[in-house]
C-alpha cells in the first residue's frame, strides 16, 4: 500500500520505508485515477508482477492518491487456474535487465523448458502471438495489457503435446480456441479478485469525499490490523488536521 502525493512522489509505503520520497513508477495510473476515480493495470515492480489499483483522495479535488499492489504470485495463479477449470499449467513472464524473458509466477506443473518466442515479436503484439513446441510440450503465449511505464508481461499456457492430441486429434483447432477462451476467463477472474481487494479502498475514498464536503466527523474504526487499518488511522488524523485548519 502506498500514499502518493500530487507531485507524484511516494509519501508513505507500508512495505518499504526506503521508497518514501521517490517517484511513483506508474504515472499513467494516477492520470487515469484523476479522470475516472480509479486506475488499474498489471505492472512489474522490483521484478515481480502486481495488479495495481490507484484511487484518489479528494477534498474536493485530489490531494493524494492511494495505491494498492496485489501480487500476482504462484498462489494467485493456481487459484485462478482452479476457478477457470483449466487443467494445463499457467505462467506469467516478463523481461529482465538483459531483455531476456523470465518466468515470474507459475502454477503447479509448469515446466521451465518451454521456449519463448523472440522478445521483439511478443512486445510488438497485444494478442495471442505464438504457439511454441518444445520436446513433448506445447505452449501458447500472449502479451497482456500493462501500465505504460511497466515492463511487458506475457501469459503462457503449457500442456503435454501427447496428452493434448490423444483425445482431440480431430478437433485440435477448436481446442486451441477453447484454451484461448480459458485464458481470457482466467484474466477476467484476476480482475474480479483485484476488484474485491479494492473495495476497502473504495470505502476509504468515499469517506474522503465526505470530508471534502465539510463533514469532519471521525470515521468509525475498521478494526483491521493490516495496511487498510493503517490507512484508516491516517485518514482520521488527516480529518483532525483539516478540521483544525478550518477552525
Amino acid at each position: 500500500m502506498m500514499l502518493v502525493g500530487l507531485d507524484g512522489k511516494i509519501t508513505a509505503d507500508t512495505t518499504s520505508e526506503s521508497a518514501v520520497g521517490t517517484a511513483f513508477a506508474f504515472s499513467d495510473l494516477i492520470e487515469t485515477a484523476t479522470a475516472n476515480d480509479q486506475g488499474t493495470a498489471l505492472a512489474v515492480l522490483d521484478g515481480a508482477i502486481y495488479w495495481i489499483v490507484v484511487v484518489p483522495v479528494r477534498a474536493p479535488v485530489p490531494i493524494a492518491f492511494i495505491a494498492a499492489c496485489v501480487p500476482v504470485n504462484d498462489a494467485l495463479l493456481e487459484k485462478l487456474r482452479q476457478l477457470s477449470s483449466v487443467p494445463q499449467s499457467l505462467a506469467l513472464a516478463t523481461t529482465n535487465a538483459k531483455g531476456e524473458w523470465a518466468v515470474v509466477s507459475k502454477t503447479a506443473g509448469y515446466l521451465p523448458t518451454v521456449r519463448f518466442a523472440s522478445p521483439a515479436a511478443l512486445i510488438s503484439q497485444n494478442s495471442v502471438t505464438a504457439t511454441e513446441q518444445k520436446d513433448d510440450h506445447l505452449a501458447m503465449m500472449a502479451r497482456l495489457a500493462t501500465s505504460q511505464s511497466s515492463r511487458p508481461v506475457v501469459a503462457v499456457l503449457d500442456y503435454p503435446l501427447e496428452e493434448a492430441l490423444s483425445a482431440y486429434r480431430a478437433v485440435i483447432t477448436p481446442m486451441l480456441l477453447v484454451l484461448g477462451g480459458a485464458l481470457v476467463v482466467a484474466l477476467v477472474g484476476a480482475m474480479l479478485i483485484a476488484h474485491g481487494v479494492s473495495r476497502p479502498l473504495e470505502t476509504l475514498a468515499a469517506i474522503a469525499r465526505r470530508i471534502a464536503k465539510g463533514d469532519y466527523t471521525p470515521m468509525p474504526p475498521l478494526h483491521r490490523s493490516d495496511e487498510i487499518g493503517e490507512l484508516s488511522s491516517a485518514l482520521n488524523n488527516m480529518t483532525q488536521s483539516i478540521a483544525e485548519r478550518e477552525t
